[in-house]
């Protein structure tokens, strides 16, 4: 651990898998809000270092994410584009929190 190479004095223990499992998802909640306040990449950082660890948990590999990401973002169009979807007779947007946030994911046909 760092703290132990910086001469720290801390009291720790390891979760066990379950413990983990929801702790891992609260900590991405919690650096999501961080860097939706900070928005700088330090908080960016720490949003990919627990992304990383999801998706290990969750038995995948990031080239495989970054596969799935890339043909999807071939097939539907990416976030870059800033197409907002106004109306498609074969894309249905997934249902969302926020009717925008549906809108903003695909590429019209």
């Amino acid at each position: 651990m760092i703290m132990n190479q910086q001469g720290v004095s801390f009291d720790a223990r390891i979760a066990d898998n379950d413990e983990y499992k929801q702790l891992i998802v609260e900590k991405m909640h919690e650096e999501v809000e961080e860097l939706m306040t900070d928005k700088n990449i330090e908080e960016a950082a720490d949003v990919y270092e627990v992304f990383l660890s999801l998706v290990k948990l969750w038995g995948h590999e990031l080239h495989e994410v970054i596969e799935y990401a890339d043909m999807k973002r071939e097939n539907l169009g990416g976030f870059d584009e800033r197409v907002i979807l106004l109306k498609s007779e074969t894309y249905r947007p997934k249902p969302s929190k926020s009717k925008q946030v549906s809108k903003l994911f695909g590429k019209p046909n």
